[in-house]
């Protein structure tokens, strides 16, 4: 199970388009939130698997990991993987 969060309209689009393209159902979830917003809403069943790729422009790649490390959205043994710009300030541990 997957679940797309984006609050950019176009960005949106294109994930539904994407996802009808290549036939996913209830596989995918397109979700229009605030991603520190979602990421700070409860959980029933934490991911095995988080995926962030933060916009360059904005440089919240370090927010998004202190966000994401003070929530219950991945398992305590689940992998993140997150794009971040040389220029950004990250921290080897969360």
């Amino acid at each position: 199970y997957v679940e797309s969060v984006d609050s950019h309209p176009r960005s949106l689009a294109i994930c539904k388009k994407n996802k009808e393209h290549l036939g996913i159902g209830d596989e995918l979830k397109v979700v229009r939130s605030d991603v520190f917003k979602y990421l700070k809403k409860e959980v029933n069943k934490p991911f095995d698997l988080v995926v962030a790729d933060p916009p360059f422009t904005e440089k919240w790649a370090d927010e998004v990991m202190m966000t994401i490390s003070q929530t219950t959205i991945c398992q305590s043994n689940g992998q993140i993987a997150i794009e971040s710009s040389k220029f950004e300030k990250i921290q080897d541990m969360y």
